[in-house]
């Protein structure tokens, strides 16, 4: 459920009777609730937005957010599944809903051989912007079983993905060639002491 903190910032003003059915006597509207437009986000990470559908006429509606803009590349499914909004729903119990947005890896990284990489972050910020929109689904008139969705209003969102600088971590590089090292002087040890074991059981046989 939406909270109060989050609907202080929530731009609603105006956003009654914004999903209106072709019906003059306008018995079914929604409005949309959200608590943010602009989030900093990091790289290869799944970002979640919250937002909340509420519905104060008297008949239910079935309603869906859709992504828009820049952000819809960075979703699975660029419509949620429609849930119910039932009549006199104010905003403050408003209909909690989410818009979740998988992040890439984009800034550049130097690596050799493709490991040992190091980041300076040199480049602008990266910005997606787009937009989640509340609609609103019914049936075809007329008779038909096809569906309809009527688009209502937009929630801007513009996501700022962070770079993280990197040094270069060496430590693998100089794990791996004591390991190295070791691996050596353990094989060196094994052939020193097969050679002296033989030369014994030489000089033993030579003596008998």
């Amino acid at each position: 459920m939406i909270t109060k903190k989050h609907l202080t910032s929530a731009l609603f003003l105006g956003l009654l009777f914004i999903l209106i059915i072709e019906n003059a006597d306008a018995r079914i509207a929604v409005g949309l609730v959200w608590s943010t437009e602009a989030e900093s986000v990091d790289e290869d990470s799944t970002y979640c937005g919250k937002y909340g559908a509420y519905n104060p006429m008297d008949e239910d509606v079935d309603v869906a957010l859709v992504i828009g803009g820049e952000l819809a590349d960075f979703v699975q499914t660029k419509k949620s599944e429609a849930v119910t909004v039932k009549g006199g729903t104010q905003y403050q119990d408003a209909i909690a809903l989410e818009a979740c947005f998988y992040v890439p890896k984009i800034y550049d990284e130097d690596c050799i051989f493709g490991l040992f990489c190091k980041r300076d972050c040199k480049e602008e910020q990266v910005n997606y912007r787009g937009d989640v929109s509340l609609v609103q689904q019914g049936t075809e008139s007329g008779g038909g079983s096809g569906s309809k969705m009527s688009v209502g209003v937009a929630a801007p969102l513009r996501l700022s993905v962070s770079c993280a600088p990197e040094e270069r971590n060496w430590v693998p590089v100089i794990i791996f060639i004591i390991g190295i090292v070791l691996v050596a002087i353990v094989f060196f040890l094994l052939r020193y002491m097969r050679k002296r074991s033989s030369a014994k059981g030489k000089d033993i046989k030579d003596s008998v």
